[in-house]
């Protein structure tokens, strides 16, 4: 897996978690799914890459996934909204109304 591609798919790995967890979900629900999300890239990316097992030397790997991952939501995903695409659908607790998630 080329290196431009490992990146760009980091970059989307918040609209995933957007679309896994319900907007009103506890935050660390979603830093621990972006984070085993950003594991199991890192692992596939090395297995691809060279057929390693999965030892120590993927920690650098990891940070750079999470680097890249937190820097995606914050930078421009949590800006334009793409952070929570399905508000209502995936994991969390159900919101008391509509009026937590935006609605009437």
């Amino acid at each position: 897996m080329s290196t431009s591609l490992f990146t760009a798919i980091l970059f989307v790995l918040p609209i995933l978690v957007g679309l896994v967890t319900k907007k009103v979900a506890q935050s660390w629900i979603k830093t621990l799914i972006m984070v085993v999300l950003t594991g199991v890239t890192v692992a596939v990316k090395r297995s691809l890459d060279n057929g390693d097992q999965l030892n120590w030397s993927l920690i650098p790997l990891w940070i750079q996934g999470i680097t890249v991952t937190v820097a995606s939501y914050y930078g421009v995903m949590s800006n334009i909204g793409l952070g929570s695409l399905a508000p209502n659908i995936g994991i969390g607790k159900a919101p008391a109304d509509n009026a937590e998630i935006g609605g009437v």
